[in-house]
């Protein structure tokens, strides 16, 4: 009896030619299927992998052939599988949740929805806001209370001054000109002063000089002829000065005070009191801002308050009303065809 044709052996395969065996191959020693698992020590327990409660090892027999192959077994509620903290997910019911609300009283009925009405997050939240708004309180008593003591208004620092003395002030501007004259020296090292040397034979130079001595000379003949006139309308006017000296004289001690308020004014420390005067400003402006904050978190907290309570209320009546529907549902007897 003559085979039938067989193709031309090629050298290419298949990418599933490895898993396929040969019926002509009569070794068992190929690994077919799946393969041995490697031990949990080896990767590091790695949870991707199926546990050993969900796989088990079997033998397979086919053409006379025994292979041992790992097949995974079905979850079952005896094995301990489905407890809750292993799978958190058994005990969810996606239609519960994604259903709609047809009765008011499916809120009580439904654990899902049952869980969400009686959740603590509103009372945390309102709890969390109180903290700040105890917070806020007690920096806004610091602020106000330094700002008293800026104003003097405080019994207890009411002999405090801002101003330093002559010796402390003369210090800081001494200070301060040293500072000035080091950076100054420092900037012109840096710098360097190339910029304003200029050549000695640089003619545009010279020609400056010859025009500012020419210059001079005639300032100088002009004012030569301006003193002889001036002499003159001096001689005159010093008759007119001596007639005008009482005049002057009751003008100048009107002057005088505001001269002594001027002199006054300059030894008091106007920087120190600017640097009062901007903490103040600051200081008001900081209390303010906290004021704010404090009010909109009692606002904040006011809204979930009033929500807690509605959420409770709302239970209480849920609960009732899902209490007389069972009742009714009692004592009204089934229908039957």
């Amino acid at each position: 009896m003559s085979q039938p044709p067989q193709p031309p052996h090629s050298s290419t395969q298949f990418p599933a030619a490895k898993w396929i065996q040969n019926d002509n191959d009569d070794s068992d020693s190929d690994q077919v299927g799946l393969r041995w698992a490697a031990s949990d020590s080896q990767f590091g327990g790695n949870k991707l992998r199926a546990p050993k409660t969900l796989a088990e090892e079997t033998e397979f027999l086919n053409g006379g052939k025994k292979r041992t192959i790992v097949k995974r077994k079905r979850k079952r509620v005896e094995d301990g599988i489905s407890d809750e903290e292993e799978d958190p997910y058994t005990l969810i019911n996606i239609e519960d949740i994604l259903s709609p609300i047809e009765l008011p009283t499916d809120i009580v009925r439904r654990p899902a929805l049952r869980r969400i009405l009686l959740s603590t997050q509103i009372d945390a939240l309102a709890k969390t806001s109180m903290e700040f708004i105890e917070g806020e309180k007690n920096f806004n008593k610091i602020l106000c209370r330094l700002s008293a003591i800026m104003h003097q208004d405080d019994p207890r620092y009411l002999d405090l001054t801002f101003d330093r003395t002559v010796e402390q002030r003369q210090k800081y501007k001494e200070d301060v000109e040293a500072a000035n004259a080091a950076a100054s020296a420092l900037t012109a090292a840096a710098t360097g002063e190339t910029n304003n040397v200029v050549d000695a034979l640089d003619p545009k130079e010279l020609d400056h000089e010859i025009e500012v001595k020419i210059k001079e000379r005639v300032s100088a003949t002009s004012a030569a002829a301006e003193d002889n006139v001036d002499d003159n309308e001096d001689h005159d006017m010093n008759q007119d000065d001596e007639e005008e000296k009482p005049e002057d004289k009751e003008e100048n001690d009107s002057v005088q005070p505001p001269q002594q308020e001027q002199d006054h004014d300059m030894d008091a420390d106007v920087e120190a009191r600017e640097v009062v005067k901007r903490v103040k400003e600051l200081l008001l402006e900081n209390i303010n801002y906290s004021n704010e904050y404090i009010s909109r978190l009692q606002g904040a907290r006011n809204k979930l308050c009033k929500a807690s309570m509605q959420k409770d209320t709302l239970w209480k009546e849920l609960k009732a009303n899902a209490k007389e529907e069972d009742v009714r549902n009692k004592a009204t007897p089934a229908y039957h065809h």
